[in-house]
This record gives structure tokens, C-alpha cells and sequence, in this order.
């Protein structure tokens, strides 16, 4: 495997860490990627600056002080990543979790007010788009919010159009305190913030390989950072360099790219183009994407991804279907007590998921939340304390390992180690909900049969990975507003699950608590539940529009009229003629996704063919 240094890899670390914080497109981020390219060149055959448009969003001070019924300056008070610039003066009122439920019994017009909002910990990071749309939707002046599970405030990214500011816990008490004592409380803010036109940067290496050079393993981390940004992500592209180095001393067979992409960490576009994250790695995807499609000589084995590889030895991994098996073994290998995830679930949104969505196969190391493994890190995250004092030796030494270790043995096998059967037993389970599930099923265990009859080599690779992105690109076909980005369908058929038994709820039961409790049971009705009419137009029209999610089709429902409708029980007729055209909806697009994975997969072209 050659020699890999933790302690070397921490020096990489500390050459590229800067005090500031390298923000998309900003002249430090320019400087970064200068760095990071300088580090990388001597072990590439070429490396090089790719440039991309984006909106650049420096983060200036962010002020917050009680004025009324006394004097206190609230401190810190973080402007967040993407934040509508202002100042001002506003009553100040607690809206709880900040959707809809939380204006209520609030007394007086919130025109003009300053919202406090709790966050419970991580998992709510997603919601705070929506939460700040909701308070934009209403007047609110300017959003305040914390995360009560977390010791340390943090940044986070998210289309936000109003002054948003992170406070501590302790902050947060203290106001809801002032709230509880006095019948009014007012506070000044600012959120310093400026928008401007600029280019950020991927950094793009290559090392050729010498028996499959057509052949490509995709390497990858980012550079982009708020605040030092140690961990996140300084310490993965440490790791890069370790892998780097050790290919310099044995040259692969196969073709290895390394990318370090700008633009990760979010805030670089908004409103019609935004993605809230991964602008860097979009735009990489796009300029490759007829290779990623497997339209070129150029095959993608695989892509590997890191994210804060610095704080703990043992983070999870991920990885998709196919590689589920071979994960495993690389574990048991290198004996460590490391947690394989999410094969065939939700994927965190890191850099790896632009290439999935087109079909990629995908690993990803980062640290898990769970308790025992890397959940203390998640303190630190998006927080100035992600500094130099985070990242450890033995830590960027044992992930350098595994990195490496996943990354030859893609590269030394003839065949990449991909279990094609369990990816197909998992993309036929679910496929129910679809009116072609036999067909679909039938045709997917036809090409596996032919595809495992043929010798090694390209053209079975080849057959290999054209089903490997159909399955792919058609499970996406399947996700939703409120459940993100999950494989082989399942919230698709849990949202038309319920809207039939929540209709056989209330036409035959006649029970219209539990079908409005059964509507609230999906994922797309727990969110339609939870925010108002400007909130949910927002995130159906901005996935509509915008170009990552232009890669496939979801069913956005919109199920606000059927919510309100059960809560009267004269509108027993009306509730069910809103659910059956839900029903039917869907029903139109099970049936129109059943017939795209049909047509894909037949069109499917055998290797001698």
C-alpha cells in the first residue's frame, strides 16, 4: 500500500488552513485552490484550475443587542451562510420550531418582527429554508434561531431572503426569559452579508492509468470552508495527497481523477439556480457529464469521496448497493470497528451524490452521529472551533488507510468488486406500486443473467454500468418534497399507500381523525402540515426549476386542501374527491415512471450487439 503518514497528513493540514474562511468564489477560496493544486501537481501526470460562474456571499459581522425593557448585547451572533444583508429594530417573538404551528397565539401583526426559532439538533439542518421562508412569507424582519441539542452555534446553508442570525443556547434562554417576565421585548439587529458575481474553482488532477486508462476512479474531497474549516474539509483533501502519494510509487492500471471541489459548502447561487449545496461538483458533473453517462470511450468505475477525516478513526461508510459486500470485507480487513451505511437509503449531500444521481457507483467516508462513534464532532461542525487543535494524526492516518486500501483494490481487481445481484434484488423490492412491476422485474433479472454469463473485461464492465445507471437514474424518479433523495422508491409508495387508506379511512370508516392522521403519516403530509401556502409553492417551484433536480422526476404533492378539509367533518364528499384526484395523480405518474424504467432497460444494448 506504500507508506502513509498521519503525521505528514497533518502537516498537509496545516499548510492549508487559513485564519479566514474560504468562501465560494471569494478571492481566499481562488488562493485555496492555488494551494491545493501547488500540494497536488508533483504526484499528477497533469493538474489544473477549472473555473464555474457563481453568486460569491461574504459573510460580514452580525450584531444583536436587547434595547427594551433592557440594555444587553447578544454575543456571538453569526450571520448565516447565505442571509439577506439588513439592520433594524423589532419586537421580538418566540415561534418555536418556526413552522406555521409557531405563530400561533402570537399576539399582534408579526409584520416587521424578529423571530426566534429552535433547531433540535443535526437533522434539523434541512429545515432551515423552509423555516426562513415561512418567516419571510409572514413579514418577520429577522430570524433568529439555535440548536438546542448543540453546546456551539453554528452556520448552516439554506435560501434565506431575510437577516438570519445564529446564537448560543444560553443566548436563547436569556431572551425567552425577557419574553416570560415582560409583555414586550425589542432587539436591534444587523446581518452584514454582500452578493456579488465571481468564479469558483475545482481543482482537477489526473494520474494515467497503465492497462484500463479509459477506465476512471473518480477521487474527491472539497476546499471550500467556513471558518478554518480543519476538518471540514481540509483534513479529506489531506488525505487525497496520502493517496496521491502512494500512486506516484505504484502507477494504477486504471485511470485515477482527483477533484477538489469549490462550491461544496453552499451559498454560491440562489433562487432559480440554487441547490443550497455541491455548486462545484454540479458543474464538474455537467462538463463530464457524457462521460459520467457512459456515452464516451471513458467508463466511470466508481467515485470515493471524504469529508472530515481528521477528528476520529473509525467513521462510517457509505456506499451503494453494489458495494455493500465489498465494503464489508475491506472492514474486516483492516479490523477496525467502522459502520457500513446507507446502502440503498438517504444520502447525506456531499460532493459523491452529483455523481450518483447520474448513475455513478458511489463510496463516501465521513463521521457518523451515532453515540461511540464520530457525534462529537457534530458539535464542532460549521463552528469556529473547526480548527487545527480538531484534527489528529492517528486519525487522518487510519482514514488515509482505508481511502487507499477502497481505492486500490478498485483498481488492481479486472472486474471492479461490484455485487450486481444485491442491487438488483434491492431495486425489484418496492416496485409494486408501479403497474409494469412484473415486466420491470422480469427484464432486470434478464440482463443480470447475461450480464454474469459474459467473461471479464471492458464490454462486460461496460454492461455492468449501463444497468447499474438505469436503476439509479429511475430510482430518483421516486423521491420526494419533504423525504430528499432516497433510492428504489419507497417514499413514492408510502405517499400513495396512505393517501389510499386515508381515503378508505374516510369513505368507508367514515373516520376522519384517523385519515387525517394516516395524511400526516407521509412524508409529503407531515410537511404540508407543517408550513404554510408560500412555503410549500416555494420548494415545488424552486425543485422544478433548478438544474440538479432537473436530473430526474419526483412527485411533489401538494396535499394543503385535502389537510384542511379533514378537519371539517361536512366536507366529508369534497375531502374525498380531493384525495382521489391525489390518488389518481400519482397513479399517472407510477405509470409513466414504470414505463420510462421499462423503456430504459429494454433499450439496454448486450455487449455483442
Amino acid at each position: 500500500m506504500g507508506i502513509i503518514s498521519g503525521r505528514r497528513a497533518k502537516e498537509h493540514v496545516v499548510a492549508l488552513v487559513e485564519p479566514q474562511e474560504r468562501i465560494a468564489g471569494s478571492a481566499a477560496e481562488r488562493e485555496g485552490a492555488e494551494k491545493v493544486r501547488d500540494l497536488l501537481a508533483p504526484f499528477m501526470d497533469h493538474c489544473t484550475l477549472e473555473g464555474y460562474p457563481v453568486n460569491v456571499y461574504e459573510r460580514g459581522e452580525g450584531q444583536l443587542e436587547v434595547v427594551s425593557p433592557e440594555q444587553c448585547v447578544i454575543r456571538p451572533a453569526m450571520v448565516n451562510a447565505i442571509s439577506g444583508a439588513g439592520s433594524g429594530v423589532g419586537r421580538l417573538i418566540d415561534v418555536g420550531d418556526g413552522t406555521a404551528a409557531g405563530y400561533l397565539g402570537i399576539d399582534g401583526d408579526v409584520q416587521g418582527c424578529v423571530a426566534l426559532a429552535t433547531l433540535t439538533d443535526l437533522a434539523d439542518l434541512a429545515r432551515l429554508g423552509p423555516i426562513a421562508t415561512e418567516a419571510h412569507a409572514r413579514g418577520v424582519a429577522c430570524l433568529l434561531y439555535h440548536f438546542r441539542d448543540r453546546p456551539h452555534p453554528s452556520i448552516h446553508v439554506g435560501d434565506v431572503d431575510i437577516p438570519t442570525l445564529t446564537i448560543s443556547n444560553d443566548s436563547a434562554a436569556y431572551l425567552r426569559s425577557l419574553l416570560v417576565q415582560h409583555t414586550e421585548v425589542t432587539v436591534r439587529y444587523a446581518s452584514g452579508i454582500t452578493e456579488a458575481d465571481g468564479l469558483s474553482y475545482n481543482v482537477v488532477g489526473a494520474i494515467r492509468g497503465s492497462v484500463w486508462p479509459n477506465q476512471i476512479i473518480y477521487v474527491t474531497s472539497h476546499l471550500d470552508t467556513y471558518f478554518q474549516g480543519a476538518n471540514d474539509n481540509n483534513s479529506s483533501t489531506a488525505v487525497l495527497l496520502e493517496l496521491a502519494a502512494v500512486l506516484q510509487q505504484q502507477r494504477p492500471k486504471r485511470t485515477f481523477m482527483f477533484v477538489v471541489f469549490g462550491g461544496e459548502e453552499g451559498g454560491t447561487l440562489r433562487g432559480s439556480e440554487s441547490i443550497y449545496h455541491d455548486r462545484g461538483s454540479l458543474a464538474f458533473t455537467e462538463e463530464y457529464r457524457v462521460v459520467l453517462e457512459g456515452q464516451s470511450r471513458e467508463l466511470p468505475v466508481a467515485v470515493i469521496n471524504g469529508e472530515i477525516l481528521g477528528f476520529n478513526t473509525d467513521p462510517a461508510i457509505h456506499g451503494t448497493p453494489e458495494f455493500e459486500r465489498f465494503l464489508w470485507q475491506a472492514v474486516a480487513d483492516l479490523s477496525t470497528n467502522r459502520r457500513v451505511l446507507d446502502t440503498g437509503g438517504f444520502w447525506t449531500g456531499s460532493d459523491h451524490l452529483c455523481f450518483h444521481t447520474l448513475g455513478v457507483p458511489s463510496l463516501f467516508l465521513m463521521p457518523d452521529m451515532e453515540p461511540g462513534t464520530g457525534e462529537k464532532y457534530w458539535e464542532l461542525y460549521h463552528t469556529p472551533l473547526d480548527n487545527l487543535d480538531t484534527v489528529f494524526p492517528e486519525a487522518l492516518e487510519a482514514n488515509a488507510r482505508l481511502f487507499t486500501l477502497l481505492a486500490l483494490r478498485l483498481d488492481e481487481a479486472e472486474m471492479p468488486p461490484y455485487a450486481l445481484g444485491d442491487l438488483v434484488a434491492l431495486a425489484r423490492r418496492n416496485l409494486e406500486v408501479l403497474p409494469n412491476a412484473e415486466a420491470i422485474s422480469a427484464v432486470l433479472g434478464e440482463h443480470l443473467a447475461r450480464i454474469e454469463r459474459l467473461p471479464a473485461g471492458e464490454p462486460a464492465l461496460r454492461e455492468q454500468l449501463a444497468l447499474i445507471r438505469v436503476i439509479f437514474t429511475n430510482a430518483y424518479s421516486f423521491a420526494s418534497i419533504a423525504g430528499g433523495l432516497r433510492l428504489m422508491c419507497d417514499y413514492f409508495t408510502q405517499s400513495l399507500t396512505g393517501l389510499r387508506e386515508a381515503y378508505y379511512l374516510a369513505t368507508v370508516d367514515g373516520d376522519l381523525n384517523r385519515a387525517r392522521a394516516r395524511l400526516l403519516n407521509t412524508p409529503d403530509g407531515r410537511f404540508t402540515a407543517s408550513y404554510s401556502s408560500a412555503v410549500i409553492d416555494d420548494e415545488i417551484a424552486r425543485r422544478g426549476r433548478t438544474a440538479f433536480y432537473a436530473r430526474f422526476h419526483a412527485p411533489y404533492l401538494d396535499l394543503r386542501e385535502a389537510l384542511r378539509l379533514v378537519a371539517d367533518p361536512q366536507q366529508v364528499d369534497a375531502f374525498a374527491r380531493e384525495l382521489r384526484n391525489q390518488i389518481d395523480h400519482l397513479t399517472r405518474m407510477a405509470a409513466e415512471a414504470g414505463a420510462r424504467y421499462e423503456r430504459d432497460l429494454r433499450a439496454l444494448q448486450p455487449a455483442s450487439e
